[in-house]
């Protein structure tokens, strides 16, 4: 049942992780939100897309594409929650943060499958508790593909260990789902070629060439 698979999930480690998260960044929009601000790199075009979706616009969206698309995952992320709560700046910055819980629980999923319940508890903690002038701060700053690329990440990171772990690294459809995983890693962020790589090379290490 649903209530089961929940209470699967969502241990005592992670629920304290996920308030401590969300706890922290209330209080830091709530009392410096203008730290957190760079209009130059969080407006266009993280900010303006979801006003064009919305019908304020004829450009196409293509056109807005930069060096990643992440900056058009950001924004179309935006769309729905603009309809639901305004288009104001602190929704825009919502973004990143609810990416950042996404994030946070396959962290501590991961750590919690392929080491131990109090490793994904610290692991969780210490990514909720990051630095503030870093990590906090960029948790909450709509970049495009800078911390909403962490969520991919884990998750690709995820999929890897699991299809070696459970399955030796042959099963077809983990192959698949992981390579999906990779797909959407490197959409968001041309960066993650290389952590995708070093993670080929671990599988092709595994496996062998054949």
């Amino acid at each position: 049942t649903l209530p089961y698979v929940m209470s699967r999930l969502l241990s005592p480690g992670l629920a304290v992780a996920l308030v401590v998260y969300v706890l922290l960044r209330a209080l830091l929009l709530h009392t410096a939100f203008d730290e957190t601000v760079m209009q130059q790199y969080e407006l266009y075009p993280m900010g303006t897309i979801p006003k064009l979706l919305s019908g304020a616009g004829e450009i196409p969206l293509h056109f807005h594409y930069d060096n990643a698309a992440g900056q058009l995952f950001t924004g179309i992320f935006a769309w729905p929650l603009y309809a639901l709560f305004g288009d104001s700046y602190l929704v825009l910055k919502l973004v990143p943060a609810l990416l950042g819980l996404a994030g946070l629980f396959f962290l501590h999923l991961f750590l919690r499958e392929n080491f131990s319940e109090r490793a994904a508890t610290i692991g969780s903690l210490l990514f909720a508790l990051g630095p503030v002038p870093t990590m906090m701060k960029y948790s909450v700053f709509a970049g495009g593909n800078h911390f909403e690329h962490i969520p991919f990440a884990v998750f690709t990171l995820w999929c890897f260990y699991r299809l070696h772990r459970e399955h030796g690294g042959s099963d077809r459809r983990w192959l698949f789902i992981t390579g999906l995983a990779m797909g959407f890693q490197l959409f968001i962020l041309l960066g993650a070629a290389i952590p995708i790589l070093l993670l080929c090379l671990v599988h092709l290490g595994q496996r062998g060439v054949r």
